[in-house]
């Protein structure tokens, strides 16, 4: 699945050949409308609401908007491996929860914060949560905004944490780098 949580087709056998169904995604539970399985990755909270997403970008962007009142949660839900993609986090104050799954990538950073208003927190509800870049990138890349470290494993062969122009706080959790 690619894209918001939206109507989808899938290929079901019909009585006499294959043919596309359409089936929905529940943003309010994550489920398939067929089948019933938890296809999302991530969800956002927002005010105490939960939304469920297929992909990291559309819960963050959904968190973007919102500020400290709000106690917005971006969790995850599975491992997610961004390939060669970074998760550009521009905006917004919110709690990033790994929650014992593991976000890795293999381009130059796997989490990039930018933006003097944008304030993320992360935490590890569960146990083994990492953020890990794979090549010689960084794990967390912050060039302004505020960063705090509560929880989780960031690792990568290069630098865990990088910024520029940011505050980083360190409360908990394991930063490592080559």
């Amino acid at each position: 699945f690619r894209g918001d949580l939206t109507e989808r087709y899938r290929w079901a056998e019909g009585p006499t050949k294959m043919e596309a169904v359409l089936f929905t995604i529940d943003s309010a539970t994550g489920k398939c409308g067929m089948c019933e399985k938890s296809v999302a990755v991530a969800s956002t909270t927002v005010s105490g609401i939960a939304t469920y997403f297929e992909t990291l970008g559309a819960a963050v962007t959904a968190a973007e908007s919102c500020v400290e009142a709000d106690n917005a949660v971006v969790t995850l839900l599975a491992d997610i491996d961004l390939g060669d993609n970074d998760q550009w986090i521009i905006s917004g104050v919110f709690t990033l929860d790994l929650n014992g799954f593991e976000l890795a990538g293999s381009d130059s950073s796997v989490l990039c914060i930018q933006n003097a208003e944008t304030n993320v927190t992360i935490t590890d509800s569960g146990e083994g949560g990492t953020i890990t870049s794979k090549n010689y990138g960084y794990a967390i890349y912050a060039t302004s905004g505020t960063v705090t470290i509560e929880g989780g494993t960031i690792t990568s062969r290069n630098y865990g944490v990088y910024t520029t122009s940011s505050i980083v706080n360190i409360t908990g959790g394991t930063i490592s780098g080559d």
